[in-house]
């Protein structure tokens, strides 16, 4: 038995077009581009000489996790102290006023973020043990409160609710540690209710 081998070539042609400008190459609308001269204009408005130092690029920054209130009238962040600590700010976008709203102490604040336009929410667990609770406090700092202090049950947040502003779906072990089911919690006064049963 003879094997037959059959080889077929192709032929490329590559062309190159010659005087083809930049701007014929470049994708999308290249009007929109910065011309050089005001790309100029901004560098020669700049005074002063900026120079950095390779650690300046590789140290982890002393702020993070900046969120917008849904109003727009707040922003909040979180900002490191000189022990490692990540506390939460709240700076008003038309005074510049800043605050200290959250205090991370020994425990570790997990996760933040803004309930509507009066009220943050954040989760913290103890010593570690993943039972996270969830907490909510004033854009000023008070009406701090524990909106979930059950023993051995941790919760996570399912959704926002923007029509109804004073409240959250959230999920929980409360009534089996094994078994998480849906309530609506009232981030004022932490009353529950219990949407379904798994």
């Amino acid at each position: 038995m003879k094997t037959h081998f059959v080889f077929i070539l192709f032929a490329l042609t590559l062309q190159y077009t010659v005087g083809q400008t930049q701007k014929d190459s470049l994708p999308g609308d290249t009007s929109l581009v910065t011309s050089d001269k005001e790309l100029q204009t901004l560098s020669d408005q700049e005074k002063g000489n900026f120079t950095y130092k390779v650690e300046d690029y590789f140290q982890k920054p002393k702020q993070t996790t900046f969120k917008f209130s849904p109003d727009g009238m707040f922003f909040s962040y979180r900002e490191k102290d000189s022990n490692g600590k990540l506390h939460i700010y709240v700076k008003n976008t038309e005074t510049g006023v800043v605050k200290r709203i959250i205090e991370e102490k020994e425990e570790l604040i997990r996760g933040y973020g803004w309930a509507n336009n009066k009220r943050l929410i954040y989760v913290m667990d103890q010593g570690g043990n993943e039972n996270y609770h969830l907490f909510a406090v004033d854009l000023d700092g008070n009406n701090q409160k524990d909106l979930t202090p059950y023993k051995d049950v941790t919760v996570s947040i399912l959704e926002i609710l923007k029509e109804q502003p004073e409240f959250l779906v959230v999920s929980m072990n409360k009534d089996n540690a094994q078994i998480f089911e849906p309530y609506k919690i009232n981030i004022n006064t932490g009353k529950i209710e219990k949407l379904f049963e798994n």
